[in-house]
């Protein structure tokens, strides 16, 4: 089993920031999730919420800031004391995965922030995740199914996913991975019952069970052979 870091390792640093990504990798966690966007002059950056409020010491949408306006930004690290006195910045998309391909790390993009009909943005990330050769380690959860269609289109070999969260119609989400040429399905910790997990270990297709967040549940998981978990607070067995 791989453990998935949501937002990185954001138990021991600020989430989404190139600390949670090292910690991650120091920590031996399997894969790292992370939520790019675009600032207003068209530069990529990590960070979960529409606004910097309330990770920062800036005020509104991320998508109205400058890339000048971002990088000047200070992270709030009040909950984290290990890192008073120093100054952690919101990471560009290239500086995340620079420092997340020297681990042995699968990639979560978190698709749910951008528009993946951009071809603009999609070009941009692509290369990117080409230039520090993480991409062939990369999927892609992208849940709006036009925006999934336009971005298989321009990227067929991309590994695609999507966040599936009804267990009575898990068989229609297989069939739908079947059609792509590479596909991962993704499924919340409340819809794993032991019959969804049977069904999905005895199909081709890898899967990932996301918001796993007691180690009992992780222990269940890890006997039923569930290839990758995404966690906010547990750590790697």
């Amino acid at each position: 089993m791989r453990l998935s870091a949501h937002r990185g390792a954001h138990t021991v640093a600020p989430e989404n920031t190139i600390e949670a990504y090292q910690q991650a990798i120091d920590l031996g966690y399997g894969a790292i999730e992370i939520d790019p966007r675009f600032s207003s002059d068209g530069e990529i950056f990590l960070m979960h919420d529409d606004t910097v409020d309330r990770t920062t010491n800036g005020t509104g949408n991320l998508s109205s800031l400058t890339a000048a306006q971002i990088k000047a930004l200070e992270i709030d690290v009040t909950d984290y004391p290990e890192y008073k006195g120093k100054t952690l910045r919101v990471p560009t998309l290239d500086d995340a995965i620079k420092v997340i391909a020297s681990g042995d790390i699968i990639l979560n993009i978190d698709g749910s922030k951008v528009n993946w009909s951009n071809a603009t943005f999609t070009k941009k990330v692509v290369d990117i995740l080409k230039k520090y050769g993480v991409y062939e380690k990369t999927y892609f959860v992208i849940s709006d199914v036009a925006q999934r269609k336009a971005f298989n289109t321009a990227y067929p070999e991309a590994v695609l996913s999507w966040l599936h969260t009804d267990a009575n119609t898990i068989n229609t989400a297989i069939t739908t991975a079947r059609t792509y040429q590479k596909a991962i399905l993704s499924i919340p910790a409340n819809i794993a019952t032991d019959a969804v997990l049977t069904m999905l270990r005895n199909t081709s297709i890898y899967f990932q069970v996301y918001e796993v967040n007691t180690k009992s549940d992780l222990e269940r998981l890890l006997a039923k052979r569930v290839p990758m978990v995404e966690t906010d607070s547990l750590y790697p067995l």
